[in-house]
């Protein structure tokens, strides 16, 4: 990866330095023009993420904290959690380490995005990576206790080098997009099926590049195990514990909080989190037995 990189497909170092360090200007800015950080950098499910990293510092395991201790956290994948460990580890519950590491994250897919358009031109890869840059979203995103910035990074990650493996078939380049399908699925499980997207066209780009089939079956073989080498942890943790190779459970009762807790906050004038909580106040009362009964059932069920 190191090798490829240092080449910069066709951009200079200067052109690479100018996005990055034009990124994480704009990103420093924006921190510094924020009066209450710790306010604007949480939302909605920020506190799953932040406080699940402590409760995983404390309790040694993916979890989350329960009224008697801690449980299992089985609706979110664990990257983002295993991202914000060092910085609880080290600086407990200061925000402002967690939100200069996401900046230079995000400034980094800026340069991958370059790099990205200059699989075209070097021009397309320049403006390509100062519109990164400047991009509202991806700043305001990198501000935020979210996975946003780092599923970023990995994604873009993951269509860099699968452009390159379009103009060169390279087993090397499709290794490293099943590394980074893994990664990038312990982050956001929304990317499941890219490994198998992969996994197909594989063959055909090598018989159109190569003329052969053989190096894209390879190529196919090769990203989906490496991708299956990241997700395998807690495949195994979910079907040895849940019986189940389900990477999160998040069903029916997930949505019910965040998509009809959204809309009755709406409806009634009041913030989310009241609305979800009122949700699950509600079902805890509807099921025999209350809140340690739902604690106490395997939550891919129960979803």
């Amino acid at each position: 990866m190191a090798e490829s990189l240092s080449k910069f497909d066709g951009l200079t170092r200067m052109h690479v330095a100018s996005i990055f360090f034009t990124a994480l200007l704009l990103r420093l800015l924006h921190v510094a023009s924020i009066e209450d950080l710790e306010r604007y950098a949480f939302a909605e499910d920020s506190s799953i993420y932040w406080d699940g990293a402590r409760a995983w510092l404390e309790a040694g395991y993916f979890s989350r904290e329960s009224g008697e201790g801690y449980i299992a956290e089985t609706e979110r994948v664990p990257f983002y959690h295993l991202f914000l460990i060092p910085f609880r580890w080290a600086f407990g519950d200061v925000i402002w380490p967690v939100i200069l590491a996401q900046s230079l994250v995000d400034s980094c897919t800026c340069v991958l995005i370059g790099l990205l358009g200059s699989q075209l031109t070097r021009e397309i890869g320049v403006i390509s990576g100062l519109l990164a840059s400047f991009w509202p979203n991806l700043i305001i995103h990198s501000q935020h206790i979210f996975g946003d910035s780092l599923f970023s990074f990995i994604f873009v990650g993951v269509l860099y080098f699968a452009s390159r493996f379009l103009k060169k078939a390279r087993v090397t380049d499709a290794l490293f997009v099943g590394l980074l399908c893994g990664a990038a699925i312990m982050t956001r499980s929304i990317a499941l099926y890219i490994p198998v997207s992969m996994a197909v066209s594989a063959p055909f780009i090598s018989k159109r590049i190569r003329g052969r089939w053989r190096p894209g079956i390879v190529a196919g073989v090769v990203t989906l195990g490496a991708s299956l080498i990241i997700v395998s942890p807690l495949m195994w943790r979910n079907w040895s514990d849940y019986g189940t190779t389900q990477l999160t459970a998040q069903g029916g009762a997930h949505f019910s909080n965040w998509i009809v807790g959204s809309l009755s906050s709406l409806e009634r004038g009041t913030t989310f989190s009241e609305a979800a909580r009122d949700i699950q106040l509600k079902l805890q009362a509807e099921t025999t037995g209350g809140k340690a009964k739902l604690e106490a059932m395997n939550p891919f069920e129960y979803a």
